[in-house]
């Protein structure tokens, strides 16, 4: 028998939870700790409606989105200094650093970027 949304919902909130603390999230983004269950159902906050989003991988997504996921996932934005162009680099607590191509003019981030950042966050075990 399928998981029922009660319980896929349910899951999440674990797995949510387990991050938060792990990341010490609730220090640094206490507004997106704004959890309620209701008879079973959990209404999910703006950062995890961003990530599910974000797992989708949209045409439509961009740069500051992809900014806020990566800062929720611990990463930070690392100063590159007067010739670092459009690249841009992020690295979290453990020095992984993660390369990426700033898009403009427009801020749409491309799909292979979405796709490069989703593999890596799986690989390194921030995302199940």
């Amino acid at each position: 028998m399928g998981l029922t949304l009660a319980s896929e919902f349910q899951a999440h909130f674990n797995l949510m939870m387990k991050l938060y603390r792990r990341n010490n999230c609730l220090l640094k983004f206490p507004y997106i700790c704004n959890y309620y269950s209701v008879t079973n159902v959990i209404l999910l906050g703006k950062i995890d409606k961003l990530i599910i989003r974000f797992l989708k991988k949209p045409k439509d997504f961009t740069w500051d989105e992809l900014t806020l996921v990566l800062g929720y996932y611990g990463f930070t934005e690392i100063a590159t200094g007067k010739t670092g162009g459009s690249r841009r680099k992020f690295m979290d607590a453990n020095q992984l650093i993660i390369s990426l191509h700033k898009p403009h003019p427009k801020p749409i981030v491309k799909h292979y970027v979405l796709e490069q950042v989703i593999e890596t966050l799986n690989e390194k075990g921030k995302l199940k």
